[in-house]
């Protein structure tokens, strides 16, 4: 999502770009087609032939194409793309790291990730990483430092006031005015932290009767067994709804009233920059950039259930002036220090800097 806004944010001026799918077209690639923007789908698989076919076919591609910068994108592209780039005489490769830490539960990743940590002295010439969390822990990692920068992610704010659909969404809902939505946006896994948010919020449902929970993310849907079972539990039946993944992200967040990231992990938190730049009012685990992001316009916890019950509960708490304030510090400060068209310009000044070295 990040490189499609990147790519369709370009200047006029900027030189032509091409965009070189691992996999399959997708639906990002599809949209960055329709906006102009060239896309090749190696469409790698994983047998041990298979990626060899392909890793030749990109270093024919790249031979052909000579870009003057290549830019690769998390861990498996920065080793497949960094070696064929290596091997095709691209001079100038940027590296690109967009979390944290490894994910849990994916040893082959951790894998690749310290097989680029071997390579980060000889392959790329610059490394960005999405957050400054990400920097410091990739150097432990055994990164080379110096080669390490930071370019957070940028936000497209156009359309991001949904006021008209409030409204109908929390109808649909089934919520009304005197509800209380609490909204939280990203996909399941450990490393997004929902079961500590449903924990947390359980805690809560008596003191507060008229709050809800919405989750809005891949697999956070009512099929997801593991989040149901939890939900049943704690008896929260009617009170936690799953939506699962949605493409009116802008108007899902229109229609909460506050916001939480309980994120375990994090690089850049794209949902809670979305969040603030709506003006809500949030609650974010102190993970990966969220205190870089939010400064002193977001509340912020430890990532476990008492944590966040209290920072929450502080929030809840709070007059709804004191709230509303918070929530339009918040959303000044992200589209002030976050647009994307600023994260291009450091995008474009670094390119233009490599090769001018």
């Amino acid at each position: 999502m990040m490189l499609k806004r990147l790519l369709i944010a370009r200047a006029t001026s900027s030189p032509k770009e091409r965009v070189i799918s691992l996999t399959t077209l997708g639906p990002i690639g599809a949209e960055l087609r329709n906006a102009g923007i060239e896309v090749d789908c190696l469409e790698l698989d994983k047998s041990v032939f298979g990626v060899i076919r392909r890793f030749f076919q990109l270093v024919k591609l790249l031979n052909q194409l000579q870009p003057d910068v290549v830019q690769t994108w998390m861990y498996h592209a920065d080793l497949f793309g960094g070696l064929a780039a290596k091997l095709a005489g691209c001079r100038q490769i940027m590296w690109g790291i967009r979390g944290t830490y490894t994910p849990i539960g994916r040893p082959a990743t951790h894998k690749i990730m310290q097989l680029c940590a071997l390579l980060s002295g000889s392959i790329p010439s610059k490394i960005v990483c999405v957050a400054e969390a990400a920097r410091k822990s990739h150097i432990t990692y055994g990164y080379r430092a110096d080669k390490l920068l930071v370019i957070p992610n940028g936000l497209d704010f156009h359309g991001f006031q949904s006021a008209s659909a409030r409204e109908l969404l929390r109808e649909q809902w089934l919520f009304n005015d005197k509800n209380m939505i609490l909204g939280s946006v990203g996909r399941f896994h450990p490393d997004k932290g929902q079961d500590l948010l449903i924990e947390a919020f359980a805690s809560l449902a008596a003191e507060f009767p008229l709050l809800c929970l919405v989750l809005v993310g891949r697999d956070c849907e009512a099929s997801n067994q593991q989040l149901g079972s939890q939900i049943a539990k704690l008896q929260l039946t009617g009170r936690v709804l799953l939506l699962g993944e949605r493409s009116d992200i802008s108007a899902c967040l229109g229609a909460f009233d506050l916001y939480c990231m309980p994120s375990r992990t994090e690089g850049f938190p794209n949902g809670l920059a979305e969040a603030m730049a709506v003006g809500l009012a949030a609650v974010a685990t102190k993970a990966g950039d969220a205190e870089v992001l939010g400064a002193d316009t977001v509340l912020y916890a430890t990532p476990d259930v008492n944590a966040l019950a209290v920072a929450l509960r502080d929030l809840l708490t709070m007059d709804a002036g004191s709230r509303q304030q918070l929530g339009a510090n918040a959303a000044m400060r992200v589209k002030e220090l976050f647009s994307i068209q600023a994260v291009r310009q450091r995008y474009d000044r670094l390119y233009q800097s490599v090769l001018e070295s």
